[in-house]
């Protein structure tokens, strides 16, 4: 239970991605839509022709981004669990930034947090690497 909690703590912080979808959404220039009408597409059309190839980079961003803050989450599992215990009855909302902050500052064993910090960061690295190339045939730029 303690983990759809997280989740909609992590929701909840969605303003961001809003702005970013309205700033891309107010880039897309009206002409576009306006040669669409005369060709007589329809609003669907519209949208799975012009819309979303204009706004993927701001799609592409936003998800690396949140891939990144979801890999990374740890307020919640601080914060949430009964009774004071960071990672909640039975280790259930135990993250691994959450292992990584006990190891280096509760138990202060600085070496094997540094570690698991740079196991987390080549993690990261290597699914953006991954998103990076599997998006270069989906993610248009304007010229």
């Amino acid at each position: 239970m303690i983990i759809f909690a997280a989740v909609f703590l992590m929701v909840w912080q969605c303003g961001t991605a809003m702005v970013v979808y309205l700033g891309a959404l107010q880039g897309v220039p009206r002409h576009y839509y306006d040669a669409a009408e005369i060709d007589g597409i329809g609003k669907i059309g519209q949208f799975l022709h012009i819309t979303l190839p204009l706004i993927s980079p701001s799609i592409l961003f936003r998800a690396i981004l949140d891939l990144k803050l979801g890999l990374m989450i740890f307020i919640p599992a601080l914060v949430l669990p009964e009774g004071n215990v960071p990672g909640g009855p039975a280790d259930a909302s135990r993250f691994y930034t959450l292992h990584v902050y006990q190891k280096a500052f509760q138990r202060f064993n600085i070496g094997e947090a540094s570690a698991l910090a740079m196991v987390l960061i080549v993690i990261s690295l290597i699914l953006t690497i991954v998103v990076m190339r599997s998006s270069r045939k989906i993610v248009f730029y304007e010229v």
